[in-house]
């Protein structure tokens, strides 16, 4: 279940080791464990509730990376992604789930997970990952992707400062919409996905970022069963000095 390989890091509780997980031999059992062990690594989110109510976001998932506290054996962060096609071809990574435990944020295990769920999940090459899209109702993850255009040519879609949303991006994300909330009522303008989930208030307090805009956005817009659909594109010379500069952890 736990590949070889691991990663470690030290957290502010001790050591953490980063692992993979198949997606095709997750167990009741393991789905358990990881709940209990995110629930109390995460107090402010309802994670229990999402993962019950939304298994999808493991079980469809074509990678996962877990991180787990040495000194405990708990599950304290998770990552799952999802590559996906559209209908003209275009491959990308879908983020399912990316969660890091509060105590284990501060020393680079956030960094570490993603620096171990490429080489696992990426052997042959990050053409999958120039494209990058997630369903978020936190200010701060769609913050963390925006700071992304500070590369040459890296474009995100929807951008909070402009009126319009039209091009590429605006269209993709309408069809990434119906295929990953089919059914759910979907925004161009906003990047809205209504009622995109089960579960309101996965978290127990929005967690704002530091651009009052952002939060803005997401405070107006955005009801409790609400996701944001967020995408950033990466041209193709930006993206190993992308990953190098966000994602290097422990080898």
């Amino acid at each position: 279940m736990l590949s070889a390989g691991d990663q470690s890091d030290d957290g502010d509780e001790g050591p953490v080791t980063t692992r993979s997980v198949d997606p095709r031999e997750l167990t009741g059992d393991r789905i358990a464990w990881l709940t209990r062990g995110l629930a109390a690594a995460l107090p402010r989110i309802g994670i229990g509730d999402l993962l019950h109510t939304h298994p999808e976001l493991l079980t469809e998932a074509s990678d996962i990376t877990v991180s787990v506290a040495q000194a405990s054996g708990a599950a304290v962060g998770l990552l799952a992604t999802q590559r996906l096609a559209t209908s003209d071809g275009l491959r990308l990574t879908h983020i399912t789930a990316q969660f890091v435990g509060e105590r284990y944020r501060r020393l680079g295990a956030f960094a570490a997970s993603w620096s171990h769920h490429l080489r696992a999940g990426y052997p042959d090459g990050l053409e999958d990952f120039r494209t990058l899209a997630a369903r978020t109702c936190s200010p701060r993850m769609y913050a963390s992707l925006r700071l992304l255009k500070r590369f040459p040519g890296v474009t995100i879609y929807p951008d909070v400062d402009r009126t319009d949303e039209e091009g590429d991006l605006a269209r993709l994300a309408a069809e990434l919409s119906e295929r990953v909330s089919p059914g759910c009522e979907f925004d161009p303008a906003t990047g809205v996905v209504k009622n995109a989930v089960r579960v309101p208030g996965l978290y127990r307090e929005r967690l704002n970022c530091a651009d009052p805009k952002v939060n803005e956005h997401f405070a107006r817009h955005l009801g409790p069963q609400d996701r944001f659909l967020c995408i950033a594109s990466i041209p193709a010379d930006q993206i190993q000095r992308f990953t190098s500069r966000y994602f290097t952890g422990p080898s």
